[in-house]
């Protein structure tokens, strides 16, 4: 058994244990720390065309004999909801963007309604929110109350429309250009000249 199947072994063994770790065995290497045997920075002043590259060079990676656990650093992204009010249907029930925003700000995040003062320096806010809170889905948040007529209630999707969109979490730039690193590990029985 050489050390290389003991590090797969180890390898599966953490995957097995642990199904939503990315677990990564290697051996102790001397020199500076690398975070992958193989790294391929994407750089560009425009963030879309960083995103559209990256996607690309993670997918050849993929493709290439003796490469595995490919990954990027760009993170998986943060959900944001976009309204696109209906400004018309919305000015008949008197109601604003801004109203349509603090209804939906209100479901997502809350509503401050005081703080609490746990010592010297240091208070805790309390809000009033959802039980879903920021895990409010999206079909729940576009039938979310923002009004009443003497007939029925009506709600953010009589409104507006609501667009879930991602955005990623970690933006890393160098200089005025965003960079994105795409890392692999190498199969065994592979090396860096392959």
């Amino acid at each position: 058994v050489t050390a290389r199947d003991s590090l797969m072994k180890l390898e599966r063994l953490g995957e097995d244990l642990l199904p939503e770790a990315f677990v990564i065995a290697r051996p102790l290497e001397q020199g500076p720390p690398t975070l992958a045997p193989v790294e391929i920075q994407v750089l560009s002043s425009n963030f879309e065309d960083v995103v559209k590259e990256y996607q690309l060079i993670m997918t050849a990676l993929q493709e290439t004999p003796g490469t595995r656990k490919v990954r990027a650093d760009i993170g998986t992204g943060l959900m944001k909801y976009q309204l696109e009010t209906n400004d018309f249907n919305a000015g008949q029930y008197f109601l604003s963007r801004s109203d349509l925003a603090a209804t939906t700000l209100s479901k997502t995040n809350g509503i401050p309604v005081g703080k609490f003062r746990a010592g010297d320096d240091t208070d805790v806010f309390i809000k009033v929110r959802s039980p879903e809170g920021q895990y409010t889905n999206p079909e729940q948040l576009a039938n979310t109350f923002v009004g009443q007529t003497e007939t029925s209630s009506v709600d953010i999707r009589d409104f507006a429309q609501l667009d879930v969109i991602f955005e990623p979490s970690v933006l890393r730039k160098r200089k005025s250009s965003y960079i994105v690193r795409v890392l692999s590990e190498v199969q065994p029985g592979y090396d860096f000249k392959e």
